[in-house]
């Protein structure tokens, strides 16, 4: 769950706009879901928390202190890591990742809610003072793009000498992408 912070910082005027349209699932990851907005210029990634948590059966065995508090840290460890790493992505690396807008915690102020509509073509309105979600400008599959130009030697010179780049600024940045599908993760 969202924790609130009052003390976040909040400049959602300059990208309230971009909510004013629907958003169609696109994909899911193993940290979001990922829909894309009508103009096909943005997407919105809700962090999937559930993830975070241990499962029901776990949190009611008495029996298994030990390996529940293990599981609980475990899992705290790799949500702060995420949402640190969206934190990040917004405050230090908004051109390498086309962060547009970060929001991790409750709040009370954005009084916003926005359409979905999800893979079965269900609509849902989402309170974005309740959800945690990150807004990027829409990019291309690096690993899609790399199949489809796989015959084209001066356009995968191109898009490596391009991933080198990002990847290199980054690094000069003080960051490391650690992440194993980092290829397949990487957008255009």
């Amino acid at each position: 769950d969202l924790t609130d912070n009052t003390d976040y910082k909040d400049d959602f005027s300059d990208v309230n706009n971009i909510f004013n349209q629907q958003f169609r699932y696109l994909s899911k990851g193993c940290q979001t879901y990922v829909f894309l907005s009508e103009d096909n210029e943005y997407v919105i990634k809700f962090v999937r928390y559930h993830r975070y948590s241990i499962p029901f059966w776990l949190k009611v065995c008495d029996f298994m202190d030990d390996y529940k508090n293990k599981r609980q840290n475990y899992k705290k460890k790799l949500l702060d890591y995420s949402l640190n790493s969206y934190q990040a992505a917004y405050q230090y690396l908004r051109d390498e990742t086309a962060t547009v807008y970060v929001h991790l915690h409750k709040t009370s102020n954005l009084n916003k809610k926005i359409q979905v509509v999800d893979r079965l073509n269900r609509k849902y309105l989402v309170d974005l003072d309740t959800a945690g979600f990150i807004i990027q400008k829409r990019a291309d599959s690096f690993s899609k793009l790399l199949n489809v130009n796989k015959n084209n030697d001066a356009e995968l010179r191109r898009l490596t000498h391009s991933f080198l780049q990002c990847t290199r600024s980054i690094y000069l940045k003080g960051f490391n992408n650690d992440d194993y599908n980092c290829i397949k993760n990487c957008g255009v």
